[in-house]
């Protein structure tokens, strides 16, 4: 199982990079941004929306957190850090 978390840890950065590289090339190729629909959940053309109703709460809650989270983690000393990685992945330190 380490292996697959690993594996996985290693592949999501990846694929977030592969992601926002097609919406810019799509962008640059097609002359559209397919950015903003997937912020507004409003799309250009025939049919229904894909969102009923605008979500800004909820996306701005998500980033709250998610920066939350990040100036916490950075704020640690990095020995402190790295203490905690370890003991996340079950492997203990020496003494």
């Amino acid at each position: 199982m380490e292996e697959v978390h690993e594996a996985l840890g290693e592949a999501f950065p990846w694929v977030v990079l592969t992601h926002v590289g097609l919406i810019l090339v799509t962008r640059l190729t097609r002359g559209r941004s397919l950015a903003t629909p997937m912020l507004t959940g409003r799309a250009d053309g025939a049919g229904p929306d894909p969102a009923r109703r605008n979500h800004a709460w909820l996306a701005v809650l998500l980033l709250a957190g998610v920066l939350s989270y990040w100036a916490w983690e950075w704020g640690q000393p990095p020995a402190q850090r790295l203490s905690s990685l370890l003991t996340v992945s079950a492997i203990s330190l020496p003494g």
